[in-house]
């Protein structure tokens, strides 16, 4: 991606671009890209209580949509 290959940008650089069609999201590395995901999980209510498969929480929205 154009975000990997620029040097003026540190390792946690990212991209979140959502639309009404599509969810982009880009991170200079693998760690950055995951921050991204762990960011937009959390805007929709997501929580990670405990880093383990029973410690999280998902709170139920009914239909999800685009603000």
């Amino acid at each position: 991606s154009k975000i990997a290959k620029r040097d003026d940008l540190n390792d946690e650089a990212l991209v979140i671009n959502v639309t009404p069609e599509q969810v982009v999201l880009v991170g200079r590395t693998d760690q950055a890209t995951t921050h991204a995901a762990s960011l937009v999980l959390e805007q929709l209510g997501v929580r990670w209580l405990f880093p383990t498969e029973k410690g999280y929480s998902i709170t139920k929205l009914g239909v999800f949509r685009h603000c």
